[in-house]
């Protein structure tokens, strides 16, 4: 166990050697103190005694799990076997892991003994700081720990908080950050009368992904990372995030971008106000007209009165603008937020197309949109909210000119801390061609709304918006001979149908479901946005209080919707 000679490897074309304790810690399996007590003194002597009975009995014991953990006409001997195959898939998935983070211990163990001998500092519970190399180490197996009544915030299945190196106390302990209803020191305490919150619109349901993708996806940047405002050639952007932005794009299938520029923001938001400003700018006399179909976005109404800018205003519902301009603006969403609609222009004049839930988990890709501005943000596809990260697409090169002026007036580009992030995340997702992060994701959403309608189907009070089967081009390739996607959609659009519920967000709120209200969308006090895309504790809550509500809906002496399909609804009225 101790003997550093063990075990010998070649990496790189350098041989190398270490002991199986070593290696242990290296893979942060265990920690250094752990092997210093009498429990691993005592693991190691039944495998290490000398003597006739001693070893027979180690040696049975070694035959006796390698039976178990592999399959074939004979059983595998480490000694003498050359290769054997793991017989249950997680044992796979355990080995693979393993053997992922046995190759990254090699590469760093020459300078981790460097950095014990140079004195740095190291905490092994975040893992291995390399003070001038931007390296972090991590493994699949890694936890975080509290010190609290019942131990870990962080362990499965439990899973009711997280814990984040940039939250630490006075101590240097981790601080759980429990989800909504969910309280104690670990996370451990629900509160039976909390609410149902389905305001936000951050994407927390793909956590589980990235955890699972730890390693792959770990960046932990030196102190003198990309200090300069600027890259080597002089440009804010890097030309490395460009080109796997254009690879997504091609494997997905739902964006155009050869012959086109790409300007990265911060967040779709300012990618937004930067696109009414280019398309905008040529009109000083008369400002241009922006508007958008309702139900939309507010962030276009609210940013761009926010500005008050000289040469442009915003005019409201495109459908209810009597605006005889020919300079238009129109804000285009699709998928449509809230309602999760695919929307086309409606003037027909200048276009801000707001793409960011053109993604394969929440919509169909019929076919690449090729619009003269499409705007995408990382926190919709990959739920990175916090890194504030979007991109916009554009045909026109004076278009583009402007894009860039108004993000250099605005923020200087983008943090490149943030892009080194990024270039790490889309990288990740590009090289499984997307398949394993879209079908996870997809699966999840398609599950939550089978949910939605069972307990919608119950009722006669809420109706939910039209869900049709379209073909998608992306998961024809993926996932054939289905053709056919049936839609999810990223928000509930729940609409009231009882006479006396005409102020629909208020009618949930008394069951303890708080939503978004229609008005925020510039559509009627009928409607209610609900997202979907919370954490599983928020999700199954939510769930938990419609059924509530629906329950005390049937409970009464009303007629009970007894079809299994839930009321949907469209303008022109209510359909099972």
């Amino acid at each position: 166990m101790w003997d550093t000679k063990a075990i010998e490897f070649r990496c790189g074309g350098v041989w190398h050697t270490t002991s199986v304790t070593q290696l242990g810690i290296d893979l942060g399996i265990y920690t250094a103190e752990e092997t210093d007590t009498d429990i691993w003194f005592e693991a190691k002597s039944t495998f290490t005694d000398e003597g006739d009975d001693d070893e027979a009995e180690a040696g049975l014991i070694r035959e006796e799990a390698w039976e178990q953990l592999s399959y074939g006409t004979t059983t595998y001997r480490p000694s003498v076997s050359k290769s054997t195959t793991m017989r249950d898939p997680l044992m796979r998935m355990s080995e693979k892991m393993a053997a992922s983070d046995a190759q990254r211990a090699a590469e760093y163990a020459e300078t981790r003994r460097e950095i014990d001998r140079l004195g740095y500092p190291m905490d092994r519970q975040w893992g291995l700081f390399y003070p001038d190399a931007g390296y972090f180490m991590t493994t699949s197996l890694f936890k975080v720990s509290l010190a609290g009544p019942t131990g870990l915030c962080w362990d499965l299945p439990l899973h009711h908080g997280r814990a984040s190196v940039d939250t630490l106390t006075p101590g240097g302990q981790p601080v759980c950050e429990c989800n909504g209803c969910y309280n104690g020191t670990d996370c451990s305490v629900f509160d039976p009368e909390c609410p149902a919150r389905t305001r936000s619109g951050d994407m927390i349901f793909l956590e589980p992904f990235w955890m699972e993708h730890a390693a792959e996806s770990a960046v932990v940047i030196s102190g003198w990372h990309r200090m300069s405002y600027t890259y080597g050639d002089s440009t804010t952007m890097s030309s490395q995030v460009e080109d796997y932005i254009r690879k997504l794009h091609s494997i997905v299938g739902n964006a155009v971008t050869e012959v086109r520029y790409i300007v990265f923001g911060v967040g779709s938001a300012q990618l937004l106000s930067a696109a009414v400003y280019a398309l905008s700018f040529e009109n000083i006399t008369s400002p241009s007209s922006v508007l958008a179909v309702a139900p939309y976005y507010w962030l276009f109404r609210d940013q761009t009165l926010f500005f008050n800018a000289k040469t442009f205003n915003f005019e409201g519902d495109t459908n209810s603008s009597q605006s005889n301009k020919t300079d238009l603006v129109e804000f285009v969403t699709s998928p449509n937020n809230p309602d999760g609609g695919l929307k086309r222009p409606v003037k027909g004049r200048k276009t801000i197309n707001d793409h960011v839930f053109f993604w394969p988990q929440f919509s169909p890709i019929p076919s690449p949109s090729d619009e003269d501005v499409m705007i995408f943000s990382l926190s919709k596809i990959t739920g990175h909210a916090g890194s504030r990260f979007g991109w916009a697409i554009i045909k026109d090169k004076d278009v583009y000119d402007k894009f860039l002026t108004y993000a250099s007036v605005a923020s200087a580009g983008v943090s490149r801390d943030t892009q080194l992030r990024v270039l790490k995340i889309l990288k990740l997702i590009v090289e499984s061609n997307g398949k394993s992060f879209f079908e996870f994701t997809n699966n999840i959403m398609k599950d939550r709304w089978d949910s939605l309608t069972s307990i919608m189907s119950k009722s006669k009070r809420f109706s939910i918006q039209e869900r049709q089967p379209l073909h998608c081009t992306y998961f024809n390739e993926t996932r054939k001979p289905n053709p056919v996607w049936v839609r999810v959609r990223v928000f509930s659009w729940v609409k009231c149908e009882r006479e006396e519920d005409d102020n629909c967000n208020a009618a949930l709120d008394a069951g303890k479901v708080i939503g978004r209200p229609g008005t925020l969308f510039d559509d009627s006090n009928r409607y209610t946005r609900l997202s979907l895309t919370q954490s599983e504790d928020d999700f199954k809550l939510l769930m938990k209080r419609l059924t509530e509500l629906v329950d005390q809906e049937n409970d009464g002496n009303e007629t009970v919707n007894n079809s299994n399909e839930p009321l949907y609804y469209t303008r022109k009225g209510l359909y099972h």
